[in-house]
């Protein structure tokens, strides 16, 4: 009876550690669960960092190739503008010239005849040189517009270049960090597997030790069971031996 009741002292005891260590192992299950998961969603994190940061290269050469073929234009604009002002120019004066030189000979031939066309001729030639002045000046300021558009393109151009560099940047130092991360969480995930698989060797080593104390235990309570058998047999058979050698005291007795 002492046997039977420290046996199953004995199995409570081993039933609780049982218990408490399936319980630290199913939270290291989750833990390991809940990492891979994490390890997951960053793996997913960082490629979406990684299409984020692609797409925002292409977009910034594509807005510097805009910029460029903007900046050429204006150039070649500006080029134009500047030949059609010398052209026109040198048309105007030469215009000009030929006109002048056109009145004044008619005026020579005509000066016999009319002497007061001459005021009229005066005239028209100061018009045509104020015309010719405000067209020279009207190209002077056209041609200060369109330097001033290009020095503004140009400051635009290096704003958005140094605006794109940074953001660039700012995005390579953040990607570094997360990959930092990334591989810190992979050996953080080895370590744990490896402590997860220590723990499952040592949970079979308790139960394959349990079970060699259970069958060793059962083994004693068989041989127990075979001893008191065999008392139980000694017993009845001294008995029924003495009964037959005194049958009188034995019915005294009963």
């Amino acid at each position: 009876m002492i046997h039977s009741v420290s046996s199953q002292l004995d199995h409570r005891g081993s039933h609780g550690v049982l218990v408490d260590q399936l319980r630290y192992e199913q939270s290291d299950r989750n833990r390991l669960l809940a990492a891979i998961r994490q390890d997951r969603d960053m793996t997913e994190t960082v490629k979406q960092y990684d299409l984020e940061l692609r797409a925002e290269q292409s977009y910034h050469d594509v807005q510097v190739a805009q910029r460029k073929r903007e900046i050429v234009l204006m150039k070649q604009h500006l080029h134009s503008a500047r030949y059609e002002a010398g052209i026109n120019s040198s048309y105007f004066c030469k215009e000009i010239h030929s006109r002048s030189c056109s009145h004044t000979r008619i005026h020579k031939q005509v000066e016999s005849m009319r002497g007061t066309d001459a005021c009229h001729i005066l005239d028209l030639s100061r018009l045509e040189q104020s015309v010719h002045e405000e067209i020279a000046q009207f190209s002077k300021v056209q041609h200060g517009h369109m330097l001033r558009h290009v020095s503004d393109w140009q400051a635009k151009y290096d704003q958005d270049h140094r605006y794109h560099n940074q953001n660039l940047q700012k995005l390579t130092e953040a990607r570094v960090v997360r990959l930092d991360r990334l591989v810190a969480l992979k050996e953080r995930r080895a370590q744990e597997v490896d402590l997860a698989t220590l723990t499952r060797h040592e949970h079979a080593r308790i139960i394959e030790l349990e079970h060699i104390r259970m069958c060793e235990l059962g083994e004693r309570s068989r041989a127990a069971a075979v001893l008191q058998h065999t008392v139980r047999w000694f017993l009845s058979r001294n008995s029924e031996g003495y009964s037959k050698q005194n049958p009188a005291s034995f019915k005294r007795r009963k």
